[in-house]
């Protein structure tokens, strides 16, 4: 059988009319497409930009009661302590869950055929970028602020134990409006009795002092900000609690008097000793995290766990500044 020359190529121009309508309305769909896919990120994106970004941006944020550097530190102090530690384990997941809802483009190479489309894939890779940078750098800062708060939270039950006893020791002391008193922080107690439970409440502040020296020298307190410099605190304490210790033992061998040589040395080297536990602090924290020592909370008060955390978790939050800039002017 012959087929005509003629059919073959009227045949051959359907087929290459068919190939190129069907070229041209691929072309035609995948601009449509493509315009369609860029004003849809744009108005996904304002949307998120509304309801989620400042959840993203407010996620790194240190709640009040997290370092409340309270005193005297009673119960309803270590509850909100212990709430503030619940919202700052909190803040991660709602960083992580802000910014897994932020829209993404589908990255296609049909930049040539969209315009529209070729710059919302632009913006989307430097949006991404930018969100990442401050995701990363967040999440880090969210992390140690976990392990902060709860180092701090077991440091602070600790001490509102010792200041329970302190207040006691406070109360039982003889006053200093007493003609037989010449400090203005009080005196050893006269009456036998009143001396006996004054040294006592002295002797359990100490011991729970001497449990806090103790969460210092934990792998626990290795992890928080503190770091390396936990064995040089717990030290450092160690001298100061054994002074305090030397001179309660003294204000208890008392019998007759509520002075003596002996006591009087006794105090003396506690005080000094405590100075001494202060300046050391100052000297080696700002090592541990250098700008901690012009935080006003360090500076007024270096022993405290409470304000040197706070402190370098401040610190922490400022150096995030540059991403949080970043990511408001997406």
């Amino acid at each position: 059988m012959v087929i005509d020359h003629d059919v073959r190529v009227r045949s051959r121009g359907w087929l290459l009319l068919g190939a190129g309508v069907l070229v041209v309305a691929l072309v035609a769909g995948t601009f449509g497409w493509a315009t369609w896919a860029a004003k849809t990120y744009e108005s996904d994106f304002d949307r998120w930009d509304s309801e989620e970004r400042r959840h993203v941006n407010g996620s790194v944020r240190i709640p009040i009661s997290a370092y409340g550097y309270w005193y005297p530190i009673g119960d309803q102090e270590l509850k909100e302590q212990a709430g503030g530690c619940d919202e700052v384990r909190a803040l991660r997941p709602a960083l992580v869950a802000a910014t897994g809802k932020m829209p993404r483009v589908t990255n296609l190479p049909v930049d040539w055929l969209g315009p529209a489309y070729g710059k919302a894939v632009d913006r989307d890779h430097r949006r991404a970028r930018i969100v990442k940078s401050f995701s990363d750098a967040a999440t880090s800062v969210l992390k140690q602020m976990e392990r902060d708060c709860a180092f701090d939270g077991k440091v602070l039950r600790l001490e509102s134990l010792s200041g329970v006893q302190w207040d006691k020791a406070d109360k039982l002391a003889l006053p200093a409006s007493s003609p037989l008193c010449g400090d203005k922080e009080g005196c050893i107690p006269y009456d036998a009795a009143r001396r006996r439970k004054y040294a006592s409440a002295l002797v359990k502040a100490n011991d729970h002092q001497r449990s806090v020296e103790s969460l210092f020298r934990t792998d626990d307190c290795g992890r928080t900000s503190f770091g390396a410099a936990c064995e040089d605190v717990a030290d450092a304490m160690d001298r100061w609690i054994d002074a305090q210790g030397a001179y309660n033992w003294q204000v208890r061998a008392l019998t007759a008097t509520t002075s003596g040589f002996a006591v009087n040395k006794a105090g003396n080297r506690a005080d000094r000793a405590y100075r001494k536990f202060e300046k050391t602090l100052r000297r080696i924290l700002p090592k541990q995290y250098p700008g901690v020592e012009d935080v006003t909370d360090f500076k007024d008060d270096p022993t405290s766990t409470d304000a040197f955390l706070s402190a370098v978790t401040s610190l922490r939050v400022e150096k995030l500044h540059d991403a949080r800039t970043a990511l408001r002017k997406l």
